[in-house]
């Protein structure tokens, strides 16, 4: 089991070479307190990257660049169209990401456009904040495995700006996981991770307003899976906050009880009530 392991560990790096997605699964590894498979995913990841540098032009220089360690001399590299404002408006109707569900909100909301379109414009903090609280809930005991694995998916398919279809395919993660486990299934446990990353597949392609699918309008799906990942996330974020309080409750409440009833106590309760009290 440690060798296969292992090899789960070799693959997620090359998979994560080849898109950077798969890296965020590393957090699943800490979970279970597999730490020691970390040096054989960093391997596949370096391999991958470096196997096919001498079969292409740019070299090191060009992952340099690509990871903003260096500065293109080229100016047409400067300003990456695929990063830039206009490619996220002609992709509209193939994005399901948070950004394109709240800029989504801002066009056509009733109430709060401002809040919505400070969130669209101030993307990056929004992202951060929700990768901190769902990185939180990843490593925390009170989260099953199949919620932690969804709320994976989640960071993989829904925090990125400009998010198309094809990334829907994490939410079959906590799906197969949950399948390869009989005895997780025939207790009905975590059946809300398997209706939830069902409804998180559909595509819900169909026209904003039941027009024509233009690439520059959104569809249905920027609105209702981005909700839904939102609804999950909060709801188990709640329900590990307040459980939490609660455990501290019942523990101090607990211990204070276990003061009170110690055998020690109890016989110099005895011996008092024998000799100093009058009946």
């Amino acid at each position: 089991r440690v060798l296969f392991r292992s090899f789960g560990a070799f693959l997620l790096g090359v998979a994560a070479s080849v898109k950077i997605y798969p890296a965020v699964f590393l957090l699943f590894l800490l979970r279970k307190r597999y730490r020691s498979h970390f040096p054989y995913g960093a391997m596949g990841f370096i391999l991958a990257m470096a196997l096919p540098l001498p079969f292409v032009g740019g070299g090191i220089g060009s992952l340099l660049i690509s990871a903003g360690l260096r500065t293109p001399t080229n100016p047409d590299l400067t300003d990456s169209y695929y990063q830039s404002e206009s490619y996220f408006r002609e992709s509209s109707a193939f994005n399901h990401s948070f950004r394109a569900f709240f800029d989504l909100l801002h066009q056509h909301a009733f109430a709060w456009r401002s809040v919505f379109e400070g969130i669209t414009s101030e993307y990056l903090v929004f992202a951060l904040i929700v990768l901190l609280v769902s990185s939180v809930l990843v490593l925390t005991e009170r989260t099953s495995d199949a919620e932690a694995m969804a709320i994976i998916a989640i960071m993989c398919s829904r925090l990125i700006p400009i998010s198309a279809a094809y990334t829907l395919t994490f939410f079959l993660v906590p799906v197969m996981w949950l399948l390869s486990r009989p005895e997780e299934r025939s207790k009905w446990k975590d059946t809300h991770v398997l209706v939830f990353c069902g409804a998180s597949m559909v595509v819900f392609q169909i026209p904003w307003g039941w027009g024509t699918i233009q690439a520059s309008n959104y569809t249905i799906g920027a609105l209702v899976g981005p909700l839904l990942s939102l609804v999950f996330l909060t709801t188990i974020a709640v329900r590990v906050l307040f459980g939490g309080v609660k455990k501290r409750r019942a523990g101090s409440s607990l211990q204070s009880h276990k003061l009170f009833t110690s055998p020690r106590l109890l016989r110099f309760r005895a011996l008092r009530d024998r000799y100093f009290l009058v009946s």
